[in-house]
């Protein structure tokens, strides 16, 4: 009688291998689905941190009757009016505010009451003298608030910014320029007068939006910051090592350019967090030529630009505080009839 014998028999190279190959197919396959899955969930909590903000603001507007500032003081150069390419009035009257901004002034409608609490606002943002509050108004705004940065951006923790921001205008030098501005192209012809966002640096009456609160921008994203960032999400530099006039975090004395609270330094308002669309800043010297009004509304620089790390465009906050994701295709007239509150300007494709 023969006797049979069992043999356990394991797996040899080439079977471990084409399991290996295989278990990596799956992988190389599930990967995207999984990063657009956990994109789309950023995306989302930072629509919802933007209609958060435009709430606060509608909240702030029903208990005063007007909507906040969206720096303070208010600029007081001259501002031009009529058609392009404009006539330059006389210069304005300060109303003799301190610097602050929209998100400082908001901070008892996101939750922030005990961040307002300690500002002093008969002192500047930044000051580091003892205020009212037994605090200094240098350390109640370096903290950094959460519903004020995209999940979507890498984290900077200590640095105080706000991915979130207000075009309080247009510049109408950008916007009058025949080679690459808007108004030669712009199906509406609109006075350089009427160039003026929702939230500006005069406290307005809703009355004032006459092209309609839902077709009105109210918040834009500007991300990144401080890191500066171009086209194709690439990293310059930090914005101070390109401009050395502006101070890092928490350090005070000066303009920052990116910090929440950053209500500006200069005497006449002309500075500060807030977006004066296509206006060229002093540093970086070659925005404009980069990034021109007519061909690059977003996406381009996120120095004083509309900029987002959302794949194909920017959430945006409309006065009514919805929130809609703006493609960065669309066109700079379109674009151009959604920031102006009161130009009749009808509002295209976007």
């Amino acid at each position: 009688m023969s006797l049979s014998r069992s043999q356990k028999r394991g797996f040899t190279l080439v079977e471990l291998l084409v399991v290996i190959a295989i278990i990596g197919i799956l992988v190389a396959l599930l990967l995207p689905a999984i990063q657009a899955a956990r994109e789309a969930a950023r995306r989302s909590q930072c629509v919802n941190k933007m209609k958060q903000l435009s709430l606060a603001v509608l909240n702030y507007e029903s208990a005063r009757k007007l909507l906040p500032y969206a720096n303070t003081p208010n600029n007081t150069l001259p501002m031009k009016s009529g058609p392009c390419a404009g006539t330059a009035g006389a210069a304005g009257s300060s109303n003799g505010l301190f610097h602050h901004t929209v998100f400082t002034y908001i901070l008892p409608y996101i939750e922030e009451q005990a961040t307002y609490d300690q500002i002093d606002f008969k002192k500047n943002w930044n000051d580091p003298s003892n205020n009212s509050h037994n605090t200094t108004n240098l350390a109640a705004t370096s903290r950094d608030i959460d519903v004020l940065l995209c999940p979507s951006t890498e984290n900077r923790p200590n640095t105080f910014t706000a991915d979130y921001n207000v075009i309080v205008r247009m510049d109408p030098d950008s916007y009058c320029d025949a080679a690459n501005g808007i108004d030669s192209v712009a199906q509406s012809k609109r006075p350089t007068d009427k160039l003026w966002g929702l939230l500006t640096d005069t406290q307005n009456s809703i009355r004032k939006v006459s092209d309609g609160m839902s077709k009105t921008i109210m918040f834009v994203e500007s991300a990144g910051r401080p890191n500066h960032y171009t086209t194709g999400k690439t990293l310059k530099n930090l914005m101070w090592e390109e401009n050395p006039a502006l101070k890092q975090p928490g350090a005070g004395g000066g303009l920052t350019d990116y910090q929440w609270a950053d209500g500006g330094a200069a005497a006449d308002g002309s500075d500060g967090l807030f977006i004066v669309w296509n206006k060229q800043p002093a540093m970086p010297t070659d925005i404009l030529t980069r990034c021109p009004m007519r061909s690059s509304v977003m996406n381009c620089d996120n120095y004083k630009g509309v900029y987002s790390f959302h794949s194909g465009g920017c959430n945006i906050a409309f006065g009514d505080g919805s929130v809609q994701f703006v493609k960065e295709d669309v066109s700079a007239d379109s674009f151009a009839s959604l920031i102006t509150r009161g130009a009749a300007d009808p509002t295209g494709d976007f």
